[in-house]
């Protein structure tokens, strides 16, 4: 009898649980996804999840062809430093909370790169779920190793890079979009270049053709992304290229460059219309970059295009400011980030609302 009555409370309690879809309306995806079978897909760093569920525990099952961290926050807004590290490798049964009961929020940002693998969601079980938490306003950036937050977790210089040292969420990407209160959708990858990579890998796979891409490891037309398929057009795109094709003291034809980083912007154009803003910006431990990208702007005949020189004594005046592979840590992300923003106020794009292009 007693055993009945113990079957019976088990098999009470697990019929309490709901397990939904990850393509569940209720769940919010901010970046490019791909939703197949009621599977969501991709692989993009600073690709972020919102669930509001009512329970005391929520699990996720999901699966990567790699293996990938995410930060988790509970109950509040992303920020450099999360509540808990999860990571994704196989097929595995994620815990992202388990705690006091009530409604909750958990925000899941995948903090490393699309090399390391792409992830698929396959559903979510809480006892309740709540409706999605509606989109904000975003910042779509175009972007190389800064922008992915490479080496942000380092210790020092002497670091090595590692998967644990790259958080997107240390980098002023999303530190721009934090302290805006927006969403920020990064489309970047450590090594890349307008038309030359780092020490001139992955010929002819550049940052002008990866952008086009739903999944950033997969070069192949069926993985081509339409604006469309997202549920608005960002606020403005932030540009931060062209290191890259200047490494190892290899200097690229002007010309090619140029042309280059403006068959970018008119991609951005096409998608978002000739009067979304965009932001390029450069770092200036190179004087032939910077006029190079000076000159993309001069030329671009393009309305709504601003240049943002860094200035690499302003954000990495010594080692303190330096994480793995002598890239920026968080401390030089926040230097890289209130630059941002200070430029965005004095060019009046954060006065316009929502800036969204004609």
């Amino acid at each position: 009898m007693w055993l009945l009555l113990l079957i019976l409370c088990i098999t009470s309690h697990q019929s309490l649980a709901e397990t939904i879809s990850a393509s569940d309306s209720r769940i919010t995806y901010v970046g490019r996804t791909q939703v197949q079978d009621s599977l969501v897909s991709f692989d993009w760093t600073a690709t972020t999840i919102r669930v509001r569920f009512v329970g005391k525990r929520l699990t996720a099952h999901i699966s990567d062809t790699g293996r990938n961290r995410y930060n988790v926050y509970i109950d509040r807004s992303q920020s450099a430093h999360p509540d808990a590290i999860v990571e994704t490798q196989g097929d595995t049964t994620l815990v992202l909370y388990k705690g006091k009961r009530g409604e909750h929020e958990i925000t899941l940002i995948k903090r490393t790169e699309g090399e390391q693998g792409r992830t698929t969601v396959h559903s979510f079980t809480a006892s309740s779920f709540l409706p999605a938490t509606p989109h904000r306003p975003w910042i779509e950036y175009i972007g190389d190793s800064y922008s992915c937050g490479y080496g942000s977790d380092g210790a020092d210089s002497t670091a090595r890079f590692s998967m644990e040292t790259e958080s997107v969420c240390k980098a002023f990407p999303m530190m721009v979009a934090d302290s805006l209160q927006m969403d920020a959708i990064v489309i970047a990858h450590s090594g890349m270049g307008v038309i030359r990579n780092y020490n001139s890998k992955f010929t002819g796979w550049t940052m002008p053709l990866r952008y086009l891409h739903t999944f950033d490891m997969d070069s192949t037309d069926a993985s081509l992304w339409y604006p469309q398929s997202y549920v608005s057009n960002p606020q403005m795109t932030i540009v931060c290229l062209g290191g890259n094709d200047f490494s190892v003291g290899v200097v690229p034809d002007r010309s090619a460059f140029v042309q280059g980083y403006i068959a970018l912007l008119q991609q951005i154009k096409a998608n978002y219309g000739t009067n979304h803003p965009i932001l390029c910006c450069v770092k200036v431990h190179d004087q032939l970059l910077t006029q190079y990208v000076a000159q993309v702007v001069d030329q671009s005949g393009m309305t709504n295009v601003e240049f943002l020189p860094f200035n690499q004594q302003d954000y990495l005046p010594n080692g303190h400011f330096r994480g793995a592979d002598s890239h920026p840590n968080e401390y030089a992300h926040q230097r890289l980030a209130r630059h941002v923003i200070a430029k965005l106020n004095s060019i009046g794009w954060l006065d316009k609302g929502s800036g969204q292009s004609n």
